[in-house]
């Protein structure tokens, strides 16, 4: 069953969120690229490099994710989001997923 881009959305976040590495890696393509948006500075490629990045964020248990807002359009969500237990005050994010063929294929951070 192809997944929408805001099941997609939506799955990796509830995922990240219970710090599930394997089910929240199985929203992104296998060649997954992340940016910084602002810089546009590659921050990793592929699955390998997302899931070593991603054991690490997931160790820590006071990790939590919450979602603003979001804004589907056609293949592009764009969530803005407040992260909590990174550090001492809540992060703001806006994360756009760039999806394809059911997969996230692209994540841009501001």
């Amino acid at each position: 069953m192809m997944r929408s881009p805001a099941e997609l959305a939506q799955g990796q976040l509830e995922a990240y969120n219970d710090r599930d590495l394997d089910r929240f890696c199985s929203y992104f393509s296998k060649d997954v690229r992340v940016l910084d948006a602002e810089t546009h500075e590659l921050l990793f490629v592929g699955m390998e490099t997302f899931r070593k990045r991603y054991t690490k964020t997931f160790s820590n248990e006071k990790l939590h994710c919450t979602l603003v807002n979001r804004i589907v359009h056609k293949h592009i969500v764009i969530d803005q989001e407040l992260v909590t237990g990174m550090q001492e005050t809540a992060l703001e994010a806006v994360a756009i997923y760039h999806t394809n063929d059911g997969w996230i294929t692209e994540v841009l951070f501001y």
